[in-house]
């Protein structure tokens, strides 16, 4: 509808320029402008018929021809070569930002034909109109020039605020549907963890009868191992789907103290499993949400340990710090990750080993690299078969 409000006014101005020129007996003048009018309209045609690109891009050589053999043929005194250099303002409301290259191409237009114009001016100067013509034409033109600027100002300012407003709009739309799906997802989280618990319950109330054999223990065994895998399962995906990573309660983080917390928590299975976790002596500050980097390390450092056959896994932490950022690195002597699954790894449910081989749902490193992100930050992996893996991230510091 904008783009057609241009070609509409264009058509206008033409007219009325035409009718004025009629008027005040300059039938040069009235040829040419009409002439060109039938042209105009005749490649705006291809507008009306769905043809958009083509049109447009014909209506605005036709513009700048027309603007062109005006000028020579009515005189340099008519002022009509400054519509010229108006006139690249025109591919600008004609075409949408994605069409650089039909934008490029009708603005060249104009500084050629312009300067072409300027060039060719003193071999062409007696082909205009008497000079007393000429004035009236240029004082006739300089308020329809003066007027066409405003319109096309207020369209394209009146474009973009429709564009906001439409942006807007969307923006919360789609807020109003996130937080009716993050309702949805909690009710339905808590829901599904009811029942879930009432299963683990009742089985190993079942196992505590000493009324099973063997065999029956067992199969008992795995049903609760399931229903805790289940439960995990659903408390990442609530935790993924649910949580606006974005900034969400950003502070300055101690990271040394963060770090110490990191290797607290690990303690117990670091001398389970006879292992050394290796942090940096002094680590610079970030500013994140501490909950959120929390998960991060815990993640990293706990998959080193599960994704290790080493007797004596060795996990090292340490860090480079960078402009704007801290990149942190957790690096392991674990199984290690072929090249080709180094980018699945990061997506949800991307698994390279079975529930028998490794327990796990899939999430952990989606939520981290949804975390990482947030941030604008980046998150990858370095790592060979057998040889242990590097993930490094980096977060604001």
């Amino acid at each position: 509808v904008v783009r057609n409000q241009v070609i509409f006014l264009l058509t206008i101005s033409l007219t009325i320029l035409t009718l004025i020129f009629l008027l005040l007996g300059i039938y040069r003048a009235v040829i040419i402008v009409s002439s060109i009018l039938g042209i105009f309209l005749l490649f705006s045609a291809f507008v009306v018929r769905g043809q958009y690109k083509v049109g447009r891009v014909l209506v605005a050589t036709a513009q700048n021809i027309a603007i062109f053999s005006q000028a020579i043929y009515l005189g340099a005194d008519t002022g009509i070569a400054e519509f010229l250099v108006m006139a690249a303002l025109m591919p600008l409301v004609l075409f949408s930002i994605h069409e650089r290259k039909y934008i490029l191409f009708c603005i060249s237009q104009n500084f050629i034909l312009y300067t072409l114009l300027h060039v060719i001016q003193p071999y062409v100067a007696d082909w205009g109109l008497p000079y007393e013509q000429q004035r009236i034409i240029y004082y006739f033109t300089i308020p329809v020039k003066f007027l066409l600027i405003l319109m096309v100002m207020y369209i394209v300012i009146k474009k973009r605020k429709v564009v906001d407003d439409t942006q807007a709009e969307m923006i919360k739309e789609l807020e109003r549907v996130n937080s009716g799906l993050k309702q949805f997802a909690f009710v339905t989280s808590h829901d599904l963890k009811t029942p879930l618990r009432n299963i683990s319950t009742y089985l190993q109330l079942l196992k505590r009868r000493n009324t099973l054999d063997a065999e029956s223990v067992e199969m008992v065994d795995s049903a609760v191992k399931s229903v805790k895998h289940l439960n995990q399962l659903i408390t990442d995906i609530f935790l993924y789907t649910t949580t606006d990573f974005k900034h969400e309660g950003a502070e300055v983080v101690d990271m040394n103290e963060l770090l110490n917390d990191t290797a607290h928590d690990f303690k117990a299975l670091l001398e389970e499993r006879d292992g050394t976790l290796i942090t940096p002596t002094s680590t610079p500050n970030v500013l994140v949400n501490r909950i959120q980097a929390t998960h991060i390390f815990n993640n990293l450092v706990g998959n080193a340990l599960k994704y290790n056959k080493s007797e004596k896994p060795v996990i090292t932490i340490s860090y480079r710090q960078l402009s704007n950022f801290v990149e942190f690195t957790v690096a392991d002597n674990g199984i290690g990750i072929e090249p080709q699954y180094q980018e699945q790894i990061f997506e949800i449910f991307k698994r390279l080993h079975t529930q028998q081989e490794y327990e796990g749902t899939g999430i952990g490193l989606a939520i981290c690299k949804k975390i990482v992100e947030s941030y604008d930050g980046t998150i990858r992996v370095e790592s060979e078969a057998g040889k242990g893996s590097k993930f490094i991230f980096t977060l604001p510091c």
